[in-house]
């Protein structure tokens, strides 16, 4: 019988269970988990060099940039966010800029009942956020069109939690995905015979130290690109499509 085979498949097979479980463990843990994002786009607006005669209407205002910034907030725990949980009303602050119109509110569900209407407070132009409740990735996207560009900033408190900003926004799926996924297979299939050929070599009289120092460099250097290209993978699986940003 081939130990060496058997070990590498043993140790696999442990990793992998242990991993399920530890995967299986976390989500059972309850817990409210609001996160925000945003992303702002420039619209249309007027060239330097543009005659003062050419005029740019938003409605019936007159302006000279548009922007267009979505928002996301989103419920990313497992246990449910009553409204009851809002301690300070959860404000989006846009800094100096016009808001130009009411914002646009799209929630995953209509039972939450979110809804934002646009405030001022102290000059600044803000919009509040409101809703029922929020289960998991529960949420809803906003519309926000400004007059210019803006440090979006969030305000606000939940009893208990911190409201996270998530900056690496999701909006499509990463590149070459299906690929990535398929080399890193055959690179971690790759390892299980190499440190298979390195565990037989070593329970045998006479180890061969470059193969073990190779074995332990394709290692570092396959956990890498392997690592990162799971990370990538779960943030796209588990990150609601509702709340993908769109190009």
């Amino acid at each position: 019988m081939d130990w060496g085979l058997v070990q590498t498949i043993i140790t696999i097979v442990s990793v992998t269970v242990a991993i399920v479980f530890g995967v299986i463990a976390l989500r059972g843990i309850k817990r409210k988990k609001p996160v925000w994002a945003y992303n702002t786009r420039h619209i249309i607006g007027l060239e330097a060099e543009a005659p003062p005669e050419l005029k740019l209407l938003f409605g019936s205002k007159e302006v000279s940039d548009v922007y267009k910034t979505t928002l996301v907030l989103l419920n990313k725990g497992n246990d449910i966010i009553d409204r009851s949980d809002v301690a300070e009303k959860i404000t989006i602050h846009f800094g100096d800029t016009e808001i130009l119109r009411e914002p646009v509110v799209k929630a995953n569900k209509d039972t939450i009942g979110f809804s934002a209407i646009q405030v001022v407070n102290n000059e600044v132009n803000a919009i509040q956020l409101d809703f029922k409740w929020l289960g998991r990735h529960d949420g809803a996207t906003i519309e926000v069109w400004h007059s210019k560009d803006a440090d979006v900033t969030c305000s606000g408190e939940i009893k208990n939690v911190k409201l996270t900003q998530v900056k690496q926004t999701i909006m499509t799926r990463p590149e070459a995905f299906r690929g990535n996924i398929f080399m890193s297979f055959f690179g971690l299939a790759f390892l299980g015979v190499l440190w298979q050929i390195v565990v037989k070599d070593i329970v045998t009289p006479g180890v061969d130290w470059e193969m073990v120092a190779m074995a332990i460099f394709f290692t570092a250097l396959l956990g890498y690109f392997v690592g990162g290209v799971f990370y990538r993978a779960v943030r796209y699986i588990t990150y609601p499509s509702w709340a993908r940003f769109k190009e």
